[in-house]
């Protein structure tokens, strides 16, 4: 992601010029964005909408509007309070979806409204948009408040469903999850020395298998790049990401594969890939998000496509040296997994640490094929 990439609280002038963009460019239903960009401009002017904006080179590429008083939304009652905040005009231009532009800007906007006293954010979605409702559940959206109707400006009359999240709920995942990355990034190098010949030949051979030849491969959470030069080597198409920007440049240089920094919750696949690999990675998510991560997982693979993934065995959810630790037995992973559901498991096994000097700890591993409605 560019260096060049803000996020902010639009000014009035960005405001203007981004609402003449917007209607010059959607010229069939122009009296609907003309009203609109009245709405917010009145809005913001009387302090009943915060307008959240992500700028790239100085283009607005990516927004989302707060609205933090009643009369900003119709049918308001537990949607918008004191402490409530209600979500919409979620936005994206085209060619910078999928790349974590957003997700940045919701995280800066959460933080912002958190900051300002709110405790819970609302949206609403439209019953039958399957796609932005596994989004925001994505986003944490997950507690059900009720089914109203809107009515767009051409007096078109919608049916929504209601959602909220709580804004403290996820925010020690957070802070545990930031943690995890400052400590990969400030032991980079010995890291990647203490795992980077580590051999996982048995473990990469049962997983290919299952994957045919020359299929494209996620190497989530690629770490020192082992598996990704093993994949890359043997003639699959690899893609390699990592939430520490260090293992992304170093998997790059050390494998040749197609490299991307993100978070797993940035994750923004659908049917793309054969198998994803996710050795030791997926244990520094909290227990509370993991189910989340599985379905953007699931949503990523094909039909049938193969999902590996390994944590350290026990029942904690710890934090030792400074990383967050989720820990499973065999039981226990499997339980997530028919929670989250879509998933079929292939094998499910314990294996003891490869690394020097580490063969008493146990390992829980999982194979697992996405399953898909036709």
């Amino acid at each position: 992601m560019s260096d060049s990439y803000i996020c902010k609280i639009a000014s009035p002038n960005e405001m203007k010029q981004k609402w003449d963009d917007e209607i010059s460019r959607n010229t069939e239903d122009r009296e609907n964005w003309i009203v609109w960009k009245e709405e917010a401009l009145t809005g913001f002017r009387e302090g009943k909408i915060l307008p959240y904006y992500g700028i790239l080179d100085g283009a607005v590429i990516c927004e989302a509007t707060a609205a933090i008083h009643p009369e900003t939304v119709r049918h308001s009652d537990g949607l918008i309070d004191e402490h409530t905040a209600y979500l919409y005009a979620f936005r994206t231009n085209e060619p910078f979806r999928g790349k974590g532009f957003f997700s940045r800007l919701f995280a800066f906007m959460l933080d912002d409204l958190r900051n300002r006293g709110y405790r819970t954010v609302t949206l609403g979605v439209e019953p039958d948009d399957t796609k932005n409702k596994s989004i925001y559940r994505h986003y944490g959206f997950t507690r059900y408040i009720g089914t109203g109707t809107d009515t767009c400006p051409d007096g078109t009359v919608i049916q929504v469903e209601y959602y909220a999240r709580e804004l403290t709920e996820n925010r020690q995942a957070v802070i545990r999850q930031d943690d995890t990355l400052a400590w990969y990034q400030e032991n980079a190098e010995a890291f990647l020395a203490s795992t980077g010949k580590v051999d996982m030949t048995a473990l990469y051979r049962s997983f290919m298998e299952l994957i045919p030849f020359g299929g494209h491969i996620l190497d989530l959470g690629c770490g020192a790049g082992s598996a990704s030069l093993y994949f890359t080597q043997h003639g699959y198409q690899v893609l390699a990401v990592d939430g520490c920007r260090e293992m992304c440049e170093h998997t790059q240089r050390r494998a040749g594969c197609r490299v991307r920094h993100i978070r797993f919750e940035e994750l923004d696949y659908t049917d793309v890939f054969d198998g994803i690999w996710a050795c030791a990675s997926l244990l520094h998510v909290s227990k509370s998000d993991l189910p989340g991560v599985f379905r953007l997982i699931r949503r990523a693979l094909k039909c049938g496509g193969v999902l590996y993934a390994s944590f350290k065995y026990g029942d904690s959810e710890r934090v030792s040296n400074s990383r967050h630790f989720s820990d499973f037995t065999t039981d226990s992973l499997r339980v997530v997994l028919d929670e989250t559901g879509g998933f079929l498991v292939e094998k499910l096994w314990l294996t003891n640490d490869a690394r020097p000097g580490r063969t008493d700890e146990r390992w829980v591993n999982v194979l697992c094929r996405a399953e898909k409605e036709a």
